[in-house]
């Protein structure tokens, strides 16, 4: 808990795991609920901001933090927003 693990970003620096977290959580909760981001497409989109993050880490940390994949969430929002 006291130590992080690192990063590597694409010039070469690295970045803390907790700010790569942090980065797929607003990619979750901001995505469209009826086409959720895929563990590939979140990858590529915090390549695209720099960040070198494969799609094995960012299923890991997504699953670290309590969030399901993307089909499930896509489920989830349905079930959810059906009433509404």
């Amino acid at each position: 808990m006291f130590f992080s693990s690192k990063v590597r970003t694409l010039g070469g620096g690295n970045c803390s795991s907790i700010v790569i977290k942090s980065f797929i959580k607003k990619i979750i909760n901001t995505e469209n609920h009826d086409k959720p981001f895929s563990d590939i497409q979140i990858s590529s989109i915090l390549n695209k901001q720099g960040l070198k993050v494969a799609r094995r880490t960012v299923a890991k940390y997504r699953e670290e933090m309590g969030f399901l994949s993307s089909s499930m969430r896509k489920k989830n929002y349905k079930l959810t927003f059906k009433g509404n």
